[in-house]
């Protein structure tokens, strides 16, 4: 079972509690804040811990995590990516819509003509190269307010 430990304050004791009660985390900072939210891989069952990046008719969630590989001769490397995930009114699943060495951008663009097939505007812009996978938040954020 996981438990999700929290603070209300710095001064406050510790709090647990059953991940599965939780519908969201928002994790405050001097700068801003981050929400953090639980959701389900389409065709998964165990949910996972994604951070909010954008809000709207689409939501965008992300989570980003370190792939090391090692080499026979004691060599090893690591790289940072981000894999995002998609849903439609907060839906409790999220769509893959990329994942690093897994889509390249030809299938990104196959992807989003799926996930985004009610924005023709939007669907051309991509056949157009005119944003490419990096731009992920960028076509979100669009979708959200050109598109609606």
């Amino acid at each position: 079972m996981t438990i999700i430990k929290y603070r209300i304050n710095e001064d406050s004791k510790k709090n647990k509690i059953d991940y599965r009660k939780v519908k969201k985390a928002v994790r405050h900072f001097k700068s801003g804040s981050t929400t953090y939210t639980y959701k389900i891989k389409k065709g998964h069952v165990t949910p996972i811990l994604l951070k909010q990046v954008a809000s709207g008719k689409m939501f965008l969630h992300k989570f980003d995590c370190t792939k090391s590989s090692s080499s026979g001769n004691d060599m090893s490397t690591s790289s940072n990516h981000s894999e995002y995930y998609v849903c439609r009114d907060d839906k409790d699943v999220v769509t893959t819509f990329n994942a690093s060495e897994i889509f390249t951008e030809n299938s990104f663009r196959k992807k989003s003509q799926t996930v985004l097939k009610d924005c023709p505007v939007l669907v051309q812009k991509r056949k157009e190269k005119t944003w490419e996978m990096i731009d992920i938040p960028k076509i979100i954020k669009y979708y959200n307010n050109e598109c609606v």
